[in-house]
Formats: C-alpha cells, sequence, structure tokens
C-alpha cells in the first residue's frame, strides 16, 4: 500500500511540472501517464492529455506589407501615365480644332468672293428701296449670290418661330453688355435662319469687344457673317451684319 501511495505522489510531481514548464513557455504538450505493469492488475490505464494554445494574435508579416505598398505604387504609377497621355491628346485635339478652323474659315472667305463674281438680276436700285434708312448703301455694294440672299430675306415674310427667338437673343445679349452705352443697336431682324443686324458705334473699337463675346454664345449658330463698315456724318461708325447658318 505503501508503495502505491508513493508512486501516485510520484505522478502527481511530474504532472505539475509539465504544466508549470508549458504554462512558462507556451507551447503545446501532450503529457501521458500509464500505470506500472506491476499495478495493473489493481488499477486501470491513466492517461493525461493537456494541450496549451498561445492565443496571442498573429503579427503581419513584413513581406506582405511591402507587397501592398508595392501595388499601391504600381497603380499610382498606371494612373499618372494615363492622366499624362489624355492631357497630350487633349492638346493634340485643340491643335487639330484651331487648323480646322483656320481651314474653314478660309473656305468660307473664298466661298463669299467666288459669289460676288456671280451675275445677280437685282438692280442697285432695287437694293437701295428694300428699306429707307442709313443703312442702304451697304446692301447695294453686294454682289452675285449674297445681293440675291439680302434682296431675298427682305422680301420673306416675318418668322415667330426661330426668327422671333433668335433677334430677342441677339437684342438682348447687347442691350444687357456692360458697353452697351457706346454703341446704338438700330435694328436686329431675323428670318429663316438668316439674320440683318444694323449697328451705330459711338466709341471706337466697343463693337468688336461686345462681338466677339456674342459669337461665342451656345446658342450662336451661324457660319457665313457677311459684314461692313463706314463712318457716318455725325462721326459715327455704321456697322451692316448679315448671317446665315
Amino acid at each position: 500500500m505503501q508503495k502505491i501511495i508513493l508512486f501516485l505522489v510520484f505522478a502527481v510531481g511530474m504532472l505539475s511540472g509539465y504544466f508549470a514548464n508549458s504554462i512558462v513557455n507556451k507551447t503545446p504538450i501532450t503529457i501521458e501517464v500509464n500505470a506500472s505493469k506491476g499495478l495493473e492488475s489493481k488499477f486501470p490505464l491513466v492517461t493525461a492529455k493537456t494541450t496549451f494554445v498561445n492565443k496571442q494574435p498573429k503579427k503581419q508579416s513584413l513581406s506582405t506589407s511591402s507587397a501592398t505598398n508595392d501595388s499601391v505604387a504600381m497603380r499610382q504609377k498606371e494612373l499618372t501615365g494615363l492622366t499624362a497621355q489624355i492631357e497630350h491628346l487633349d492638346n493634340k485635339f485643340k491643335n487639330l480644332q484651331s487648323k480646322y478652323d483656320k481651314n474653314n474659315n478660309r473656305l468660307i472667305q473664298l466661298t463669299m468672293e467666288m459669289e460676288t463674281l456671280d451675275e445677280s438680276s437685282i438692280t442697285d436700285d432695287q437694293m437701295m428701296t428694300l428699306v429707307k434708312d442709313d443703312f442702304s448703301e451697304f446692301r447695294r455694294d453686294y454682289r452675285g449670290a449674297q445681293r440675291d440672299r439680302i434682296f431675298d430675306f427682305h422680301q420673306q415674310e416675318e418668322d415667330l418661330d426661330w426668327g422671333y427667338d433668335m433677334q430677342t437673343r441677339i437684342s438682348d445679349f447687347i442691350l444687357t453688355h456692360y458697353n452697351t452705352v457706346n454703341v446704338q443697336l438700330t435694328s436686329v431682324k431675323c428670318k429663316q435662319h438668316s439674320c440683318e443686324l444694323l449697328i451705330k458705334e459711338t466709341e471706337k473699337n466697343t463693337w468688336s469687344l461686345i462681338n466677339e463675346e456674342l459669337t461665342k454664345q451656345p446658342w450662336w449658330k451661324f457660319h457665313v457673317t457677311n459684314s461692313a463698315s463706314r463712318s457716318s456724318e455725325k462721326e459715327h461708325q455704321l456697322i451692316y451684319y448679315f448671317m446665315s447658318k
């Protein structure tokens, strides 16, 4: 009996030692204790298993963090490259647009010059009597197809749809412009996608500033513009415009 008690005390001591060692080192451990062969008849097989798991959070590896930084840097580089390409294409488009506008304006000018060479059946007297105002000589000086268009314009009935809307837009813009004090809007008439604009300028170069902003309006869609000017007896500048879409 005394031997059995000594054996049990020995077994408990071993278990305590293993527990203490496992707790200090924080490593999994499995312990098995078997009764001696001599005591198998009186005590069954005794097995003790204890497992300790370290529950501390794992730190992110340096390799994972480095890979993430490399991915962000690569995407930033790609974005910078795409931005540069967009800017390059935008500048290229603007250059092409500028060349197109210059060529188109030149083509319009040549077309207008060719039209003046055409014969017109409308006489000077007919042009002078279209409207009796200070701008009659401007109308008379046009030749060929340009003269025909202006003459036909004055034969048309009033346009209460597009014509009324466009002449309202033009007159409102001119009359509300900050330089309007130096110009007089004598008349603006619009019919069937054409307009006649009569201006008296009391201060030199004032109309050019207004006209520059006028032609930049989103509703300004005229492609052909005939203009002429001369000084009047009162030292006012008379300006005649005939525009067509």
